[in-house]
């Protein structure tokens, strides 16, 4: 199932650090992960490392994980629309690779 497009919030905890700078990371997208100087500039960064993990899933072959709507999580960061639409895309072709290999095994003598 892909979820509706505007349930893309990816549930993310924000750290302030020592040094006064922030860092983000992602409970659905382990990857993404950014730090900034300001929050305004974490957001920023924030959108642009699930798009650039999105990116690399694509390049890999996986499916990308939908956002699981954690409560415990600190801020929820939007998907770009059109990171959505390459999310169901990607995920659609996986899983139908995957029906494919499946009927094409239980085929075999």
């Amino acid at each position: 199932m892909t979820g509706k497009i505007l349930n893309y919030l990816y549930p993310a905890t924000v750290t302030k650090n020592k040094d006064g700078s922030y860092k983000i990371s992602f409970l659905d997208v382990p990857e993404a992960k950014t730090s900034a100087t300001t929050q305004k500039e974490l957001m920023g960064k924030a959108v642009n490392a699930l798009v650039n993990s999105l990116n690399t899933y694509e390049k890999e072959h996986r499916k990308f994980p939908l956002p699981s709507g954690s409560s415990t999580s600190t801020l929820l960061v939007p998907m770009p629309l059109s990171s959505v639409s390459k999310i169901i895309a990607l995920n659609r072709t996986i899983e139908t690779n995957a029906e494919e290999k499946m009927k094409m095994k239980n085929e075999l003598p």
